[in-house]
């Protein structure tokens, strides 16, 4: 719009206004929304490129920041700072320190890691969703069961969780008045509840809490009425006994009688009694018969070989007190108004052993395995010697965890794969070794992760069971049961000396490897000759595995024991070496 002079009369104004048509101009995209597309396109791309084998941006491992490294090194991460991680095991108000390894647990690999990779590909299209899928990924630590290595952990865990019910006892106060302590409640963990505790548990670094719910074993008559007993028992603490020790009177206290009383509890009249506990009693006697107790000596007999007597040296007698009878007594004091009891005083005959020289046969060395047996406590014991076809043993076939002789297996085992070619002596194992490395560890160290690896990640627990029943190891069980006897793994190492098992190369690996094992206190102590074995240690199991190079000729040599030692162990072996000596004259 402009204004133009006005040529009108003066009562005009001198302007007027003139309008111009207005121009339309066309509108452009905005560049910011092209710079938000590129953008864009540009993420999905790089989501799209993302590598599979890295964990994604940002995720973390149970806290630990893990973001873009590849499987291999979570892989080592897992293995090396997972392996044995702390472990609080929580059982009622009772916390039990232990690790990872020693439960049998061991992280998940494969699961774990592929939780951290996790990235499908629809998402890899939606804009930004993998630095959104990394900085909210915190993967916890997956864990797998070692079934023998937990097995064994669960019978441990239900030892130490087990309390058994307290029956309500007898306490004196600081007046010396008698007080009845109420029984209380037992509980137990079954082995179910152990399971159900350890299967599903993240492994963390700083410690993992496992909380196994124990079943209670309530305690009978705990809030019976005891007042009737109660009065009973003042009656009888405050009667006067005596012990009578051959001129020598002692009194019994108080503290003494209430020792000996028990509460028994009747639970069809749901009343308690005053009993009393013979085995305390006679604890008490044979503390009170110092003063003229002279120990027995020794008679030894000596046998002939058919068993009869040729001749013996006589041991002089003791004197003592009749324990039973001088208890018998005290208890009869104790409920019929006290006073003092006479010790009954008698000789106590010598202890009788006999020498009995085994016959040189296997009827001798039979007899041997028996006696051994009987005298040592729970042994397992087999001896074979191809040469004499011979095969004898003393609870051969009674089940014991096998700790660490079933690595000899596994053993061989590998060295068919290798013999086959599916694997190599330096494939990659465990803890930066390589399968040779691993194997020699195994055996020689009796390293426990080797050992576990080849059993459970090369053959597989389920296999290794189907390659020992094929040789017949009938009463072994590698999978589900894990338990062995001295037969079976006295077969195995007959076969394994004759060849029948391996070729020469790999058999003399395996031979080698044996020799050379460090744990040498049990039968290549006692035998004194070359001897290629596996022993086995676990609580209170102790086991040796061996061929042994005699002199006078190559045997198999199988000892499994609870509750012995390697010195013991030692001696069973000297008599075995000696008896087949004797047999080979």
């Amino acid at each position: 719009m402009r204004l133009i002079r006005n040529g009108n009369t003066a009562s005009q104004s001198p302007y007027r206004m003139v309008t111009t048509p207005h121009r339309h101009t066309q509108k452009r995209p905005a560049n910011w929304l092209v710079i938000i597309g590129i953008i864009l396109l540009l993420v999905i791309v790089w989501q799209l490129m993302y590598p599979r084998d890295r964990a994604v941006p940002f995720a973390r491992l149970s806290g630990q920041q893990v973001g873009g490294k590849t499987t291999q090194q979570l892989e080592d991460i897992l293995k090396t700072e997972y392996k044995a991680v702390p472990l609080q095991v929580a059982v009622s108000s009772d916390t039990f320190d232990t690790t990872s390894a020693s439960v049998g647990l061991t992280p998940d690999v494969a699961r774990t890691i592929s939780g951290l990779k996790s990235y499908s590909m629809w998402q890899r299209f939606i804009p930004f969703s993998l630095l959104l899928t990394g900085l909210t990924r915190d993967q916890a630590i997956q864990s797998t069961v070692n079934k023998p290595v937990f097995s064994t952990y669960s019978d441990s865990l239900q030892q130490q969780c087990a309390n058994g019910v307290q029956a309500a006892r007898i306490q004196l106060d600081s007046d010396s008045s008698p007080l009845v302590q109420p029984a209380q409640d037992g509980r137990k963990c079954e082995a179910s509840a152990i399971t159900t505790a350890f299967s599903d548990v993240k492994l963390r670094k700083e410690g993992t809490k496992v909380t196994v719910q124990s079943q209670a074993i309530v305690a009978p008559g705990k809030d019976a009425d005891s007042s009737a007993a109660l009065k009973k028992v003042k009656t009888i603490i405050n009667t006067k006994i005596a012990l009578n020790v051959d001129g020598d009177v002692q009194e019994i206290s108080k503290a003494e009688i209430a020792a000996w009383l028990t509460l028994p509890y009747d639970q069809a009249a749901k009343t308690y009694s005053v009993g009393s506990d013979e085995s305390v009693i006679e604890s008490f006697v044979k503390t009170a018969q110092k003063s003229i107790y002279v120990a027995p000596g020794v008679t030894r007999i000596h046998n002939t070989p058919d068993g009869a007597e040729k001749s013996r040296e006589a041991g002089a007698s003791g004197t003592g007190l009749d324990i039973a009878n001088t208890a018998q007594a005290l208890k009869d004091a104790l409920f019929s108004g006290g006073g003092t009891v006479d010790g009954d005083v008698i000789a106590l005959l010598p202890t009788i052993t006999y020498d009995y020289p085994y016959s040189p046969d296997k009827a001798g060395l039979q007899a041997l395995l028996d006696d051994l047996a009987q005298n040592k406590g729970d042994y397992g014991i087999a001896v074979r010697a191809a040469d004499s076809n011979l095969a004898v043993s003393v609870n051969g076939d009674i089940h014991y965890r096998p700790a660490s002789t079933y690595k000899m297996i596994v053993a061989w085992a590998i060295l068919q794969r290798i013999d086959a070619g599916k694997m190599s002596w330096n494939d990659a194992a465990v803890n930066g070794l390589t399968a040779s490395q691993c194997f020699d560890t195994m055996i020689i160290n009796s390293d426990n992760p080797c050992g576990e690896y080849f059993g459970r990640d090369v053959i597989g627990w389920a296999n290794l069971n189907k390659l020992a029943l094929g040789l017949g190891m009938t009463c072994s069980d590698w999978n589900s049961q894990w338990y062995s006897c001295a037969n079976d793994e006295a077969l195995f190492l007959s076969k394994l000396e004759s060849g029948e098992l391996l070729n020469e190369t790999q058999a003399d690996r395996l031979l080698s490897a044996m020799k050379r094992q460090v744990y040498r206190l049990g039968i290549p102590s006692g035998v004194n000759w070359v001897v290629a074995d596996k022993v086995g240690f676990l609580y209170g199991l102790l086991h040796d595995a061996a061929i042994v190079y005699a002199p006078t000729g190559t045997y198999e040599l199988v000892i499994m024991t609870d509750n012995s030692s390697w010195a013991e162990i030692a001696d069973a072996a000297w008599q075995i070496d000696a008896q087949l000596a004797r047999m080979h004259q």
